[in-house]
């Protein structure tokens, strides 16, 4: 299933394909660092001194502590299934899942099986509590988006009140309200799903309503995702309003989910880089801040996704024996 699966697994040495992906992996992102050097000095723009690397150092590490609230998302719903994993585990598992979701057109859709490998060490039917974390995770951006959609004044003289933004708004708020939800109809839709799929996800998502412990931690983890495009933006002397900020970064998240790219590469920059024209921002000093927003947010944490792979224990080591999981997969 993972590139990374049977290094970690048998501690030999990575194969062939495995090689070759990481090798390609590495020149992509040189490349794309290469484009953002380019764009600097063509457009002439400002060096990045002392104060602006001082924020992007700090975006860096709430990018961070976002992606390890994912994680704690996670553990969360296990708790509350009588399950238990360690934090460290489970900060590894949100990683995972973020550098899958990133690597694979709609590798979203994957994460809570990477999630669930990730922690088969401790617990190998985890699956349902993962599907649950980014069921809702999704859920809570969407929402949020949607909301922000639908204010009457987030791109300052240019409303988007018109009759075509007023549903998408409502679209994105009823589906982004029905994925909160999630613990009411994950539970009757597994229910239904063959024996080995149900078998594979084990205890499900079905654990009753979003609590306000979960809808607290998916709330902080947005805004401190957004405020990491903030940041970004502010250190090359960009300033954006609240709205104005998570309007753009839900719109970069919600094309980064569809199944064109790995992780919506390329159409994040474009969609976002639009959406702050339409603010007012030219792409002169939108597109430098975007492309470094990507490095942080896209290949650092993919970066780490990986590396976390390649540590995670092999199956049996732990408390639980992932054998049956294992097996269901094949």
């Amino acid at each position: 299933m993972f590139l990374v699966h049977e290094s970690a697994q048998s501690g030999s040495t990575p194969s062939l394909p495995s090689i070759l992906f990481r090798l390609f992996l590495v020149l992509a992102f040189v490349a794309y660092v290469a484009v953002l050097l380019v764009v600097a000095h063509r457009w002439d723009l400002p060096a990045v001194g002392l104060q602006a690397g001082l924020l992007l150092l700090a975006a860096f590490v709430i990018e961070m502590v976002s992606k390890a609230l994912f994680g704690v998302l996670f553990r969360d719903t296990l708790l509350r299934q009588g399950r238990r994993i360690t934090i460290r585990r489970s900060v590894q598992a949100a990683f995972i899942g973020t550098a899958v979701a990133r690597l694979i057109p709609a590798g979203g859709t994957l994460s809570p099986g990477a999630m669930a490998w990730a922690v088969r060490s401790e617990d190998d039917r985890a699956a349902g509590a993962a599907l649950r974390a980014t069921a809702t995770s999704y859920g809570g951006l969407l929402l949020t988006t949607g909301l922000v959609v639908g204010w009457r004044w987030p791109l300052g003289d240019r409303s988007l009140s018109s009759t075509g933004a007023t549903t998408v708004a409502g679209v994105l708020i009823v589906i982004g309200t029905l994925m909160l939800v999630g613990g009411r109809w994950l539970g009757p839709i597994v229910a239904v799903l063959p024996r080995r799929l149900r078998a594979y996800l084990g205890p499900t998502a079905d654990a009753g309503p979003v609590t306000l412990l979960e809808a607290g931690l998916i709330a902080l983890r947005i805004v401190l995702e957004a405020t990491v495009l903030w940041i970004v933006l502010r250190a090359f002397d960009v300033d954006l309003g609240a709205l104005q900020t998570m309007l753009t970064f839900g719109v970069a998240k919600i094309i980064a989910g569809l199944p064109v790219t790995p992780g919506g590469l390329g159409l994040t920059e474009g969609g976002m880089i639009g959406v702050l024209g339409a603010i007012g921002i030219s792409s002169q000093l939108a597109v430098a801040p975007i492309l470094v927003y990507q490095i942080i947010d896209y290949w650092m944490t993919t970066g780490i996704g990986l590396v976390a792979a390649t540590r995670s224990p092999r199956p049996g080591v732990g408390s639980t024996d992932a054998r049956p999981w294992r097996r269901e997969l094949q």
